[in-house]
């Protein structure tokens, strides 16, 4: 028997994918966005010397949204989910072990999942950017349904819809490049990539609150006086300070509550799955007691298997006779039993 074993690292960080997607209503909601992936507005997260390196299926973001107008059913509802956008990305750990080749390999596979589950025509644009502090794509779906229809959501709708994309995407893509699934059922909630980038590179820092942050500060100037802040107003102030500048060692905080997290879960698994081996190994031992012997004739030839089988129906001939037999002679001493019990009245 093979031995199964199990192992936890409780200090090395997972690699998780990541899968992201938003709902765009709006045709401004939809050049918002392309404005962003195209860098055609100010993006504080990027390096503006690597933006060269970005790729796009478009030369112009409005060429992205001819391609959306194309594919939009003419009838359908006002308020209507026009476009999804995806966001595929790794752990930054990642890719820092992978060049320019596996990385693009990971992507190029995001985008045939894609147009495997929305339809190749129904995924009008996509970007990857190279320019911020980890590579990821950035994708245009029309949520476009099997009826040709406008339904963002068939594709989004509820909980277990999502958790099911989020498994499927590992199961097809992201295994396939050693990333995991992030945590099932989690309920954290996710916030958008730039501020939690944002918030992880800013340096650690003390908040330091100074004899005068506590004076209460002139709201307003007034001709025979002047508006100031009250003490709930003072508390507030000083509490966003000291948020602010503990935020980054927060959200490093969430990081390893996270692996620490998932790192328990997969030791319960690792219990379980040994509970479960032991359980099947005990099994297959009382089967294999069981069937051994005819796994033993697969060894003869053929004229002993013959003979045996033969051997075997005389036998099973003779225990019939057998028991024939002991049946009349049952039947043959209830028959005397009850004559002479007539006999003796």
């Amino acid at each position: 028997m093979s031995k199964l074993f199990c192992k936890v690292y409780f200090l090395v960080p997972m690699s998780i994918a990541i899968l992201r997607t938003a709902k765009l209503k709006t045709f401004g909601n939809i050049a918002a966005s392309l404005a962003h992936t195209y860098r055609t507005r100010d993006t504080p997260n990027a390096d503006p010397d690597r933006s060269q390196d970005n790729s796009h299926s478009h030369r112009a973001p409005e060429e992205v949204l001819e391609a959306l107008r194309v594919r939009l059913p003419e009838k359908r509802r006002k308020d209507a989910v026009l476009a999804l956008e995806f966001f595929v990305g790794a752990s930054p750990q990642w890719f820092e072990g992978k060049n320019r080749i596996q990385q693009d390999a990971y992507f190029h596979n995001a985008m045939a999942w894609l147009e495997k589950r929305h339809g190749r025509e129904n995924l009008v644009g996509c970007s990857i950017h190279r320019d911020e502090r980890s590579p990821h794509l950035v994708a245009y779906v029309v949520p476009i349904d099997a009826k040709g229809k406008l339904n963002a959501k068939h594709w989004t709708g509820g909980a277990a819809v999502l958790s099911k994309m989020q498994t499927d995407f590992a199961r097809d893509v992201a295994a396939n490049h050693g990333l995991e699934r992030g945590i099932q059922g989690s309920k954290a909630r996710h916030q958008k990539i730039q501020d939690f980038y944002a918030q992880v590179e800013k340096p650690a820092q003390h908040a330091t609150i100074s004899p005068e942050s506590l004076q209460p500060k002139v709201l307003k100037k007034g001709f025979f006086s002047d508006r100031i802040e009250g003490p709930e107003m003072v508390a507030q102030r000083l509490s966003a300070s000291v948020q602010q500048a503990y935020a980054p060692a927060v959200e490093a905080a969430k990081i390893t509550a996270s692996e620490r997290r998932r790192a328990n879960e997969m030791a319960k698994t690792c219990q379980i799955l040994t509970q479960q081996r032991n359980e099947a190994q005990e099994r297959l031992r009382a089967l294999y007691q069981h069937v051994s012997p005819i796994l033993e004739l697969a060894t003869l030839a053929k004229d002993e298997v013959i003979q045996i089988f033969n051997h075997v129906k005389q036998r099973v001939k003779n225990i019939k006779s057998e028991q024939e037999q002991n049946r009349q002679t049952d039947e043959l001493d209830q028959r005397l039993e009850r004559k002479n019990f007539g006999l003796l009245r």
